[in-house]
């Protein structure tokens, strides 16, 4: 079994010094190929789930003349709606650097959590090109976010992750989802 220790936990990071924390994401470990990330194009929907986040948990970096923004601020409004009074009571965008040990080997993590809701739970945020809950469950598993939070859960210390979806299609949240993760992990075994 995975044990994380040297954990780190850092508030109000801005994003570009989170980068230089070093230590292996989730996103670079899913995506490089023998050590090397391959070029990831930046689409529309890239982008604006960029901006919704920006917008929720780090307004400083939103950017309002980006064709897109009006959307996003949209998005975000819709989202805000949807948590209520819970939404001031979330952390944004903690970051955290551990040592992940499985046996005799270790690797150094990072991690950068949408929210944190203290000592409970993680939420993740996702903008999704998913119509419905169904639809949304079964990317969960295909783009790898079980193993994502799993990661940032061990990181936080805590037991339960929840993802927040907003359908971009329907116009609207789905369903607030309880992720299982479980004491294992497969990928983050087979990476470390």
């Amino acid at each position: 079994m995975i044990t994380y220790t040297q954990i780190q936990r850092h508030e109000n990071l801005p994003f570009q010094n989170y980068l230089e924390l070093g230590g292996y994401s989730h996103s670079f470990l899913k995506s490089q190929k023998n050590g090397i990330t391959p070029f990831f194009k930046v689409t529309d929907k890239v982008r604006l789930g960029s901006l919704v986040d920006a917008l929720l948990t780090q307004d400083d970096r939103f950017d309002y003349t980006d064709p897109l923004s009006e959307k996003a601020i949209s998005i975000a409004s819709t989202i805000k709606q949807s948590l209520g009074a819970s939404y001031r009571s979330l952390k944004p965008q903690i970051s955290y650097t551990g040592v992940a040990t499985l046996g005799a080997f270790q690797m150094k993590v990072t991690g950068r959590l949408d929210w944190e809701i203290p000592k409970h739970a993680v939420l993740d945020l996702k903008v999704t090109g998913a119509k419905s809950d169904r639809e949304f469950s079964a990317y969960i598993d295909h783009m790898g976010y079980k193993n994502q939070l799993w990661n940032y859960a061990k990181l936080a210390g805590l037991k339960r992750v929840y993802i927040l979806a907003f359908s971009v299609p329907a116009n609207k949240c789905l369903s607030l989802m309880s992720v299982e993760i479980g004491d294992r992990n497969e990928f983050w075994e087979s990476k470390i």
